[in-house]
């Protein structure tokens, strides 16, 4: 799973790695509580 902001919303996707692809599965906004533990940084 990966979790990135673009224009200033945070979204989390899940991915594969198909050989020197990146496959992507599924892409969703982030919850609120997603974005606070993901800016607070105890990860």
């Amino acid at each position: 799973m990966v979790i990135g902001r673009i224009k200033g919303k945070y979204w989390a996707a899940v991915i594969a790695h198909r050989s020197k692809n990146i496959r992507i599965i599924s892409v969703r906004r982030e919850w609120p509580e997603e974005v606070n533990l993901y800016e607070s940084e105890e990860i």
